[in-house]
Formats: C-alpha cells, sequence, structure tokens
C-alpha cells in the first residue's frame, strides 16, 4: 500500500474552494431571482459563449484558409496517408 497518497493541502484547499465557490453561486443566484434579473443573466451568458464558440471557429477557418499553399498541401497529404492505412474507409 502507498503511502502519503493523498495531498492534505491540496484536498483542503479544493474542498475550500469548492464550497465557497458554490455558496457564492446559490446567493448570487438568490440575488439575482429576486432582482428578477436571472432570466437576463441565463441569456446572457448563453450569448457570450456561443459567439466565444463561433468566434473561435471562424478565428480557425480563416487561419486555415489563410495558410500558405504548402502548409495546406503537407496537411492534406498527411491525412490522406492515415486515412489510406486505416482498416474501414
Amino acid at each position: 500500500m502507498r503511502r502519503r497518497a493523498i495531498d492534505p493541502l491540496l484536498a483542503l484547499v479544493l474542498l475550500s474552494g469548492g464550497s465557497f465557490g458554490t455558496a457564492l453561486g446559490v446567493w448570487t443566484f438568490t440575488l439575482l431571482r429576486s432582482l428578477g434579473q436571472l432570466d437576463l443573466l441565463i441569456a446572457m451568458s448563453y450569448v457570450i459563449l456561443l459567439t466565444t464558440v463561433g468566434g473561435l471557429m471562424f478565428w480557425r477557418a480563416c487561419a486555415r484558409y489563410c495558410a500558405p499553399a504548402a502548409a495546406v498541401r503537407s496537411r492534406r497529404a498527411g491525412r490522406a496517408a492515415m486515412a489510406g492505412s486505416m482498416a474501414c474507409r
């Protein structure tokens, strides 16, 4: 049996951080519900999340299509070689 497998300081930090975060979240949720702003916060959170994901996808697409032709060819060749080696095409 391994000794000292659990780091007590790390466990304490994780436990206290989780407890504090949960209490803060419950307090914020209750406050926003009493002010009538909970639906607005949820809607804005979705807008921010989806805008971030869409922006990152757009950035990745722009980086791919604006890359030099040699880099695109080498990536495609690597994928074709990998796909050719697969048993099920």
